[in-house]
């Protein structure tokens, strides 16, 4: 009888132990998991830097409202440096914000297809802000041109960059 209780406190003991090991492994390790569980943007508030990191523009969402700022620090209620867009006629798969750096003369070109200028306070001959997209030769939208060198197109959708080629930073 003794040996049967001393067996089931032995067993009892090894139990605890390995749970105690197992608390510990998983108090060690959730913060080594927990930081790579996604490196993406969150899409509601995107800062987008220039390939050289000299040029920035914000991208904030609030429902079906986004601003565009231009630079790296924004607060919440501005006067200037921004343009308010309606987006709310933009189905969920398209939208998209489109830009090239030093573009055509402007420090930063951005476009969001289909979205409505409700506001525009930026610097007009710096910075371009549309809402189509430009035209090919038989009248179609395309995005060719932001496939290029110095350009990107950032998805709401897949919450992704591309093209992968350094067009643009995203933090």
């Amino acid at each position: 009888m003794s040996i049967i209780k001393l067996n089931i406190q032995l067993l009892n003991t090894l139990v605890f132990e390995r749970r105690k090991q197992c608390i510990i492994l998983i108090i060690l390790f959730s913060p080594l998991i927990g930081c790579n569980i996604s490196q993406k943007p969150n899409p509601n508030l995107i800062r987008f830097y220039s390939p050289d990191t000299t040029k920035c523009l914000i991208v904030r969402t609030e429902g079906d409202t986004r601003y565009i700022y231009n630079g790296d620090e924004i607060k919440y209620i501005l006067d200037t440096n921004y343009v308010k867009l309606d987006i709310s006629k933009i189905a969920k798969l398209g939208q998209c914000i489109h830009i090239c750096w030093d573009d055509e003369g402007y420090d930063w070109q951005a476009i969001v297809d289909g979205a409505e200028i409700i506001e525009s306070k930026l610097d007009t001959n710096k910075f371009k802000v549309k809402t189509q997209l430009p035209l090919n030769e038989r009248g179609t939208p395309t995005e060719i041109k932001f496939r290029g060198e110095n350009c990107a197109i950032y998805s709401y959708y897949s919450n992704s960059l591309s093209p992968d080629n350094n067009g643009a930073i995203i933090k």
